[in-house]
């Protein structure tokens, strides 16, 4: 971790705000380690920062809390809303993708920004708004964008075994004591897991000569950082001087030929049109008399600008954010009184400062050491310059508490003496910028070692692996007869057990499944006898009623089930309807639906009407009813062919569908199921039908299938199909509501018993 949060710091020489951006690997790590190891797995995050920070000589506490939130925040929400760090739901992934990528670096980029105002607000250097929040993008996408790209496949590829290793934090604050037998043994190498043995060899192999001969290297480059500091900040100097006698240089050839005598006034204004026009030059060009420029140059300058006949001197630029500008003031040989000027933005004022980007200070003195320039933080403010001149000689002096880098160049002509000044540390941050290419060719040694003793490894397990083969095949398909050597106490330890276990309980299942093959088909004998018995007392075929049309259906969940129906007519002319459900599934359930139906069918051969035909079957049940919580529900009609009247009752059955004129509606019932108290409140309702009525009774059966995803056909799917086949007849009718059915749960098996029964008057009495 800290590793790779200093070389994604460190070794790229541009703005704070960018380097954030190169801190991705680290911040990937800061999401993945405390969703591991909690709050264990957090301090690295932070600790990772500090040491980037001390490497580049910045404060190793700047930006602690921003980290701390990236580190902390992820880890503690996968604990506190109980998600799986092997990413199996889509709670899991959104957790990692808004919390762990996008909420925690928001929260911290937004954290490190505003430290970074206060801290410019303390020191009374604020930048513009602009400035601020750039570095807030740069942090915030530098950061998310990395998560969302290394955090999933870290997760996914790791999880599965970190959250069964020993090291796993069940709470974000700590780990939870699974007990003695669950922590990992290391008495001997035998009983190290396999993955551990490879972690392991991972570090021997990779890691430690990575971090060894990396050391080795930081410690010598390092030993040079002063060296490499003096020289690139003496380079800087020469840099802003060749700046200076560039322009100076310019600005006398430019007036020479401005000022030749075969130019006119037309020839001379095209000139400067033209030299306006150069980039990198002047960004103002004009002709004006000298007693208007004469009395802006500093009198240390005046002796350089009446002998060399050109002088450059600071003024402060119109507006704040252009910062100071360097203008030039060269003489017309003909015209003493007139003056060619140019104004220049001078290096040392623009963003980009080489490469070399520690520079602080800048100081700009005249031959006789008057200082006509100087900028410095506070740490160097009470320092003057040396007056000798040491071009060629970089210093190092303490001044504030800290050691600096001193270095000069002379100008030629112009006796100006540009000093740069950069703090001692500076060094150290261009020292490890010519890290990553020593480091690539460490990483590359250490993938080549990891393969090599991975190879190894791999081939002793490969070994082990045949071994067990080579008996499993052996052993055959006898059961019994598996015998496998256990050596050592690791995985494929536990995989030759559990084979000789598995040997041995194989064979004591083939024993004892030979006893109960022969109990089972014998079962299955009656069961089958069961449903023969149980379908032959269903009515074979509708009755033959005049003017009507009537259909049935049963189709049990099993061999048997609760769910039944009866058609048939009386001695007064009447047809009998009954359809119901008893609780429960099975030969239970069929063994009380046949008794229930067996009441109800007497007490309407009796001549009963339908709500007397549930109350005598309900005290007959509840008279016999052996088990508590047995129950059936039911609903009993009479038909009245000649009255085309419908009588009917019902003992808490799921309402019937009425269809009349293409529209449906339920049926108004009432009253408790069977066998559940004495006094079921049987009411009984009547119904006229018109032609082309139809009345279609069901069992829940239908309106609760279930389809592969749990959702239930419900009443209003059934409702449907019906308006779509009302004109069609009555057993059509059957036919396409088990059709849908079977549509909508394809794939799933039937969940209960599923029973229809439809009555139905022809459009035309015949």
């Amino acid at each position: 971790m800290g590793l790779t949060a200093t070389l994604g710091t460190i070794t790229f020489p541009i703005s704070a705000g960018q380097a954030v951006g190169l801190f991705w690997p680290a911040a990937a790590f800061q999401v993945v380690f405390p969703i591991w190891f909690g709050i264990f797995g957090a301090i690295p995050g932070v600790a990772g920062a500090m040491l980037a920070n001390g490497f580049i000589g910045d404060n190793p506490f700047l930006f602690v809390v921003p980290n701390a939130i990236q580190s902390c925040l992820a880890g503690w929400w996968f604990r506190y809303r109980r998600l799986d760090p092997r990413l199996r739901s889509s709670r899991d992934w959104f957790g990692l993708a808004f919390v762990g990528c996008v909420v925690g670096n928001f929260l911290g980029a937004a954290t490190g920004v505003t430290e970074s105002y206060l801290r410019h607000v303390a020191a009374g250097d604020v930048q513009a708004a602009s400035d601020y929040a750039l570095n807030f993008l740069q942090w915030l996408f530098g950061n998310m964008l990395p998560c969302w790209l290394l955090t999933p496949l870290m997760l996914k590829a790791a999880s599965p075994m970190m959250v069964r290793g020993p090291f796993f934090c069940q709470r974000f604050f700590g780990a939870v004591d699974r007990g003695p037998q669950e922590h990992m043994r290391l008495s001997s190498l035998n009983d190290l897991p396999i993955n551990g043995r490879l972690m392991m060899l991972v570090l021997l192999a990779g890691l430690l000569p990575l971090y060894a001969v990396g050391a080795l290297t930081v410690w010598g480059t390092l030993s040079q950082a002063e060296f490499l500091a003096g020289s690139a900040n003496q380079r800087a100097a020469y840099d802003d001087r060749n700046e200076i006698e560039r322009h100076a240089e310019l600005l006398r050839a430019w007036a020479r030929e401005y000022d030749r005598p075969d130019y006119d006034e037309q020839k001379r204004e095209q000139k400067l049109g033209e030299w306006r026009s150069r980039p990198n030059a002047f960004d103002q060009l004009d002709v004006t008399h000298a007693a208007l420029i004469v009395p802006q140059i500093p009198t240390q300058l005046l002796r350089v600008f009446r002998e060399e006949g050109v002088a450059f001197f600071m003024v402060r630029a119109p507006d704040r954010l252009s910062g100071q500008r360097l203008r030039g003031a060269a003489r017309l040989p003909s015209s003493p009184d007139q003056v060619l000027t140019g104004l220049v933005v001078w290096r040392v004022e623009q963003s980009g400062l080489g490469e070399l980007r520690a520079v602080r200070g800048y100081v700009v003195l005249d031959a006789e050491g008057h200082v006509l320039y100087s900028r410095g933080p506070d740490a160097l403010s009470g320092w003057n310059p040396p007056e000798a001149i040491f071009e060629g000689q970089p210093k190092i002096i303490k001044h504030g508490g800290q050691r600096w880098h001193i270095a000069e160049a002379v100008t030629d002509y112009l006796d100006l003496r540009v000093i740069t000044i950069t703090p001692a540390l500076a060094g150290r941050s261009r020292a490890l910028a010519s890290m990553p290419n020593t480091l690539a060719v460490l990483i590359n040694l250490a993938i080549f070692g990891c393969l090599i003793i991975g190879a190894a490894m791999a081939r002793q397990l490969a070994d082990r692996v045949l071994e067990l083969a080579d008996r499993v095949r052996a052993a055959g398909g006898t059961p019994g007869a598996l015998e496998v050597p256990v050596r050592g106490r690791d995985e494929l330890g536990y995989l030759a057990g559990t084979l000789n276990r598995m040997s041995h309980d194989l064979d004591v299942y083939v024993r004892e499944l030979q006893k109960t093959t022969a109990e089972k088909e014998r079962l299955a004998q009656q069961m089958e006898l069961a449903r023969q018995v149980q379908q032959s007392v269903l009515p074979k075929r509708p009755p033959d009623v005049v003017g009507y049309e009537l259909a049935g259906l049963c189709l049990p969940a099993y061999e048997v089930g609760g769910d039944f129906y009866d058609m048939f007519l009386t001695r007064d002319g009447r047809v009998t309807l009954m359809i119901g459900d008893a609780v429960g599934k099975g030969l239970p359930a069929a063994m009380f639906m046949s008794e229930t139906r067996g009441i109800a069918r007497a007490a309407s051969l009796d001549g009963l009407v339908p709500d007397r035909v549930l109350a005598v079957t309900n005290r007959a049940i509840l008279s016999e009813q052996q088990q508590s919580g047995d129950f059936v529900t039911m609903f009993c009609a009479q038909l009245e062919p000649d009255a085309h009247r419908l009588s009917y009752a019902s003992a808490g059955h799921n309402p019937p569908v009425l269809v009349q004129d293409g529209r449906t509606s339920p049926l108004n019932l009432g009253g408790f199921p069977l066998a559940v108290r004495e006094e079921g409140d049987y009411r009984l309702f009547r119904l006229e039908l018109d032609l082309g009525d139809c009345v279609v009774m069901y069992t829940d059966g239908v309106t609760e299938a279930t389809d592969p995803d749990s959702r239930m056909f419900q009443v209003e799917r059934l409702a449907g199909v019906v308006r779509r086949h009302a004109a069609a007849p009555a057993q059509a009718l059957v036919d396409a509501i088990v059709a849908e059915v079977r549509r909508f749960t394809t794939g799933a098996p039937q969940s209960d018993d599923l029973t229809l029964l439809v009555v139905r008057r022809k459009p035309a009495d015949t």
